[in-house]
């Protein structure tokens, strides 16, 4: 199958249309160094990298800068969630890695060092009425220590990379990385990440993109390689998640079965 590269001149970012995961691990940037390699994203749907944080119904208060508006978030889910933890986070960047986990809006965009995971989440929906979308970053700032107060925090001025420790089963099977992104400035809009990522290195952000009608034969492709509900999401809910797609699996690639059409032999001729 060709595979069509698609440039455009405003975004620093060459895009390809794939057919199947052969092509994502032909096309994808590779490196030899174990930590200063691509990082991939998956996506559902073709929007904009944009974190939660930003995203409409998730904006900064008119009368709040976003780091008063970020600060009070992360306050809301540390002042409630410690009953529910085991232990809690050590470093302010744990504690928005957190919330990110349980869908709270944070600055952070969540990726993964694993290609395939990323497909994973891509084709997760199988709606065909939208393309699968994965995206490979490059990044130069990679950042293995965790930023402990928000002081921390402001003096990032670029996006960079960010190791999370193993604070959970999903981080380590999903082989999670997240970018974390500067705050705009006062009440600013943020501009999504494809759209300010440097030029200066060509390839440095990617994107790839499956037809829709492609997905269910991605996800089962990927099953196949061991790719599924549970080993993504380690847990019972996960184990649910993978029987449900076992027989939805099995529902489409069952052939029906044809109605047979007998003779009445006791009907008059």
């Amino acid at each position: 199958v060709p595979v069509t590269p698609l440039f455009c001149r405003c975004l620093p970012m060459r895009t390809m249309k794939l057919e199947s995961i052969r092509d994502l691990l032909h096309h994808m940037p590779k490196a030899d160094d174990p930590e200063r390699r691509a990082i991939f994203r998956g996506q559902g749907t073709d929007l904009p990298l944009i974190p939660s944080l930003f995203r409409p119904g998730h904006a900064c208060a008119s009368r709040k800068s976003w780091q008063e508006y970020e600060a009070l978030i992360i306050r809301l889910f540390k002042r409630q969630a410690g009953s529910c933890l085991d232990a809690l986070p050590t470093s302010h960047s744990d504690w928005m890695l957190l919330a990110q986990h349980y869908r709270v809006p944070t600055r952070l965009l969540d990726w993964s060092y694993n290609p395939l995971v990323a497909l994973f989440f891509a084709v997760e929906d199988l709606s065909a009425e939208s393309p699968a979308v994965v995206y490979s970053f490059y990044g130069d700032r990679l950042r293995l220590l965790p930023f402990k107060t928000t002081n921390d925090l402001k003096e990032i001025k670029s996006v960079q990379v960010l190791i999370p420790h193993g604070i959970s089963d999903r981080i380590v099977a999903q082989q999670a990385c997240v970018t974390i992104h500067p705050l705009p400035i006062v009440r600013n809009a943020f501009a999504p990440f494809e759209t300010s990522v440097s030029a200066d290195k060509k390839g440095r952000l990617c994107k790839f993109i499956f037809p829709g009608e492609k997905k269910f034969d991605l996800r089962r492709e990927l099953d196949d390689m061991g790719v599924n509900d549970h080993s993504v999401y380690p847990d019972l809910a996960g184990l649910g998640s993978k029987i449900k797609w076992k027989i939805e699996r099995l529902r489409r690639t069952t052939p029906t079965p044809k109605t047979r059409v007998t003779q009445n032999l006791s009907a008059p001729s």
